[in-house]
């Protein structure tokens, strides 16, 4: 059950992740996963994150579809549902276990190579 602080330190989660997307440009959702996960489970966490970056991404095509490089949309959205048919395939054939240690390799990964560049840089 979802109690009200956890509720309160949901909503806190998903406001420093996204903030830090709204810097970066990149990685809200990502970064929000492993600490919603440990907060209220992998099932609510997927629905609820996947939810609201639906609707931020219908928001945003909403409101700037006028700038919106139709073509270069195209390809992205197939490359979505692309990894969104994959990821469903593969969530369903690993444990979630497995699964949350190779997102932490994952975010990781990403992390260091963002520093890496950010060196690289300078």
């Amino acid at each position: 059950m979802i109690t009200g602080i956890k509720i309160i330190l949901l909503i806190l989660i998903i406001l420093i992740s996204n903030t830090i997307q709204g810097i970066t440009g990149f990685a809200g959702t990502i970064l929000a996963m492993p600490f919603s996960i440990l907060l209220i489970g992998i099932d609510n966490s997927k629905q609820i994150l996947n939810l609201l970056g639906l609707f931020a991404s219908i928001w945003i095509v909403l409101r700037c579809y006028k700038n919106i490089v139709w073509s270069e949309f195209i390809k992205i959205i197939s490359f979505m549902v692309i990894g969104l048919l994959v990821g469903m395939k593969i969530y369903s054939m690993y444990s979630p276990t497995i699964l949350l240690k190779i997102l932490g390799i994952f975010i990781l990964f990403v992390s260091i190579r963002g520093v890496l560049q950010k060196i690289k840089m300078k």
